[in-house]
């Protein structure tokens, strides 16, 4: 590590030169408006170099950058490199460069965004890292449904409320953006390839909302057989409203009133058991608990501001990832070497959270679910890794009985789509385990 790099640049008077990188694949309108905001940035414009990697996107915005914002390099890949590897293609020669920045394709920033991190990753040369508070792009209400529930059976034993199958704000769709905050199963994928939620009797979730006036919200909702649910939001005793619902989708609407808010999606990564990397502070509602600056285990390559003294000794991202936990990855080889990082809430971002991956569910999974295999096998031993194989399988067991058996024996067609990528995923890390790698 190099100690008189941070003082020596201070002591010059002189701002740090920042490289800041954003990965596009066809974000369109979403990436320009993310440069949009870059190139805004309270920066001296001499010491801050953006640069677009495009992914060998289908419909690219190279031609749109280059035209109205000519102070962005370019870069223009071939092929589609994933996200570490178009990370790495920007990054490049770090001679002359401070920090290097990353920022998704799919957030927006602040203008003063980036002093709080080159303040709280200058304080101390072990410093490696600062993550910026990222919020939610969207204001949400917060919304409650309530139902008795009852048992599929033949394969399913699973208590079911209500199905969540779209939802609609102002006449606008809105299912990619709803949030689950508690009391579902998670989303099951559907054979057209949609995604639907089911509730386990009390559920709730967040709907984001546009405009603060009173605004109408429709949830199409289903069920195993008659029953009556209840919709309620959060804070408004009075706005509640009841419908009987049958297994026939139906849209149930609610007038929300109550105050939109803003949500967190991170506030540093957590890893929890099994190797699984979880976001701090998700889903939160951001009213001041996460306002202090403090140290955290690892970085979300979603928004982050890396030293280049810590990319040069710990390396680069692992590209055969190509998406998903290279973050995690990078951290952990990174902790190995006596690199920390730190939390800075006084630098905010927006994200539209997974507004790229979420296009292909099962494969976004599958790299999941991979990738997390794969990276505890490597930083936690081989041991812990087979023992999350082992659970990560019994879990896909149960999941074949939910999509495949259950509908099979129900006279309903299957849907092996989220088994199959679990599967290959499991088939993926396995591989890696036994290649060593």
């Amino acid at each position: 590590m190099n100690k008189g790099l941070d003082s020596a640049i201070q002591s010059q008077g002189a701002k740090p030169r920042v490289r800041v990188v954003v990965v596009d694949y066809d974000g369109g309108e979403t990436t320009l408006a993310c440069l949009r905001s870059l190139t805004a940035t309270n920066w001296p414009e001499d010491s801050l170099e953006i640069v677009l990697v495009d992914n060998a996107s289908t419909d690219p915005v190279t031609g749109l950058v280059r035209s109205e914002l000519p102070r962005i390099r370019v870069i223009e890949s071939s092929e589609n490199l994933g996200f570490g590897g178009g990370c790495n293609l920007g990054i490049g020669d770090l001679a002359g460069v401070d920090y290097v920045a990353l920022i998704n394709n799919d957030i927006t920033v602040e203008p003063e965004w980036l002093s709080p991190l080159v303040d709280a990753v200058a304080k101390d040369p072990r410093i490696g890292a600062s993550s910026p508070k990222i919020i939610l792009a969207s204001r949400y209400r917060k919304i409650s449904l309530r139902s008795d529930v009852s048992t599929h059976g033949r394969g399913d034993k699973r208590t079911l409320g209500i199905r969540i199958d779209a939802a609609r704000v102002g006449g606008v769709d809105v299912t990619s953006d709803l949030r689950y905050i508690s009391g579902t199963w998670g989303p099951e994928l559907q054979s057209d390839g949609s995604l639907s939620v089911w509730t386990n009797g009390l559920a709730e979730l967040l709907i984001p909302f546009s405009e603060e006036g009173t605004e109408e919200c429709e949830l199409l909702l289903s069920a195993l057989g008659p029953v009556e649910v209840f919709v309620d939001e959060a804070g408004a005793e009075t706005n509640s409203a009841s419908r009987k619902i049958s297994s026939q989708p139906q849209w149930v609407s609610i007038q929300a009133t109550r105050p939109t808010i803003e949500v967190i999606q991170n506030t540093g990564t957590e890893i929890i058991s099994d190797g699984f990397g979880v976001d701090r502070g998700y889903l939160e509602i951001d009213n001041g608990l996460h306002d202090l600056p403090g140290e955290i285990t690892a970085w979300c390559g979603g928004a982050v501001l890396l030293k280049s003294e810590y990319l040069r000794t710990s390396g680069r991202f692992d590209s055969s990832l190509f998406l998903y936990y290279e973050d995690v990855d990078l951290s952990l080889r990174g902790s190995t070497l006596g690199w920390r990082y730190v939390y800075e809430p006084a630098s905010v971002v927006h994200h539209i959270h997974a507004a790229t991956a979420s296009r292909n569910w099962g494969r976004s999974e599958q790299l999941k679910e991979r990738n997390r295999l794969v990276v505890l096998r490597r930083h936690a031993g081989l041991m812990a890794a087979t023992k999350a194989w082992i659970n990560t399988a019994g879990a896909t067991a149960g999941f074949a009985k939910r999509d495949i058996v259950s509908p099979m024996l129900h006279g309903e067609k299957p849907r092996p789509a989220y088994v199959v990528a679990r599967l290959r995923a499991l088939s993926g890390a396995a591989a890696s385990f036994l290649s060593g790698r």
